[in-house]
């Protein structure tokens, strides 16, 4: 051992010969500050710097720490001892973040902040309303208060695409009711195969078992149902009676599939009162995610 490759063992410390472990491969993305890292596993996105994101690109779950930061210093030009400390810091940050996973927490000083408005040249995620068409006709739903053409198969996909071509990670199909797209699992399928990760917003009546494992074959992030009450209080938004029961049983049916699936909530003055119920509806079925929002009113009387 050299007397800089001493140096920078020293330096490391007791991180030499660690090697840092990345469960799955994340997306770069050139923005107007720095490079976008996107972590599909968990979703994660951060922006880093040039050096930040080639040093998450050497991490192979092989090399350990000193080797990586002698590769780094022959590509940054820089002195090895000086790189230990950039790589430690970039190392660190990562850790924090979720992005690798290294059996002991790494402890040097974090960077200071450049101050800079951080802006992104396309978004992370696209919420992407494909059909305002649905089988219900709930009060408090805004999907039908439009009459506008929708795209067909052929636009769609040109425009997811585009969406692609922009860098955008993430897709989150709702309506109107997804599935009453015939095109559906054909538009599902293409942004598979693009790369995006893709959720989707149902209301839940039209989830039979074939199609869920058909969904499940598309490894979806999330499936998110709308219960905007228990029991009759869910049917009176949707102005039709049962429909409480075909959503909790779609619920069933996605945990059955190991799909991860949550509900979302929509408050008016009418279900208010109903939110303890609703929490505890949560508890008892163990769902992963409860997104509430709150109505505006934008044509449809509630």
């Amino acid at each position: 051992m050299n007397l800089t490759e001493y140096l920078v063992r020293v330096v490391l410390g007791q991180y030499a010969d660690l090697k840092p472990g990345i469960t799955q491969r994340p997306v770069f993305r050139a923005d107007t500050h720095g490079i976008t890292v996107f972590d599909p596993r968990t979703l994660k996105t951060i922006m880093v710097d040039e050096n930040a994101a080639e040093t998450l690109k050497l991490i192979d779950n092989e090399s350990d720490i000193a080797c990586i930061t002698h590769a780094l210093a022959g590509k940054w030009g820089m002195h090895p001892v000086m790189a230990s400390f950039r790589t430690l810091q970039y190392l660190a940050n990562f850790q924090q973040q979720g992005f690798i996973s290294l059996p002991v927490d790494i402890k040097v000083p974090r960077p200071r902040a450049s101050g800079k408005n951080i802006r992104f040249s396309s978004p992370v995620l696209v919420s992407w309303e494909v059909t305002k068409t649905c089988n219900l006709n709930c009060s408090h739903c805004a999907s039908q208060t439009m009459d506008v053409r929708e795209l067909d198969t052929a636009e769609t996909l040109r425009l997811m695409e585009h969406l692609h071509d922009l860098g955008v990670f993430i897709l989150s199909f709702s309506g109107g009711e997804p599935f009453i797209r015939p095109d559906i699992f054909q538009l599902l399928r293409r942004a598979r195969d693009l790369g995006f990760q893709i959720g989707l917003t149902t209301n839940g009546t039209l989830l039979d078992e074939d199609t869920v494992q058909r969904l499940r074959d598309l490894e979806p992030f999330n499936v998110h149902i709308s219960i905007d009450g228990v029991g009759e209080v869910h049917d009176s938004f949707r102005n039709k009676t049962g429909v409480f029961d075909l959503a909790r049983n779609s619920l069933r049916l996605l945990k059955q599939y190991d799909i991860p699936c949550g509900i979302t909530t929509s408050i008016t003055k009418r279900n208010f009162a109903d939110l303890d119920n609703i929490k505890e509806f949560v508890r008892q079925n163990e769902i992963l995610s409860w997104e509430i929002f709150f109505c505006h009113p934008c044509g449809k009387p509630e």
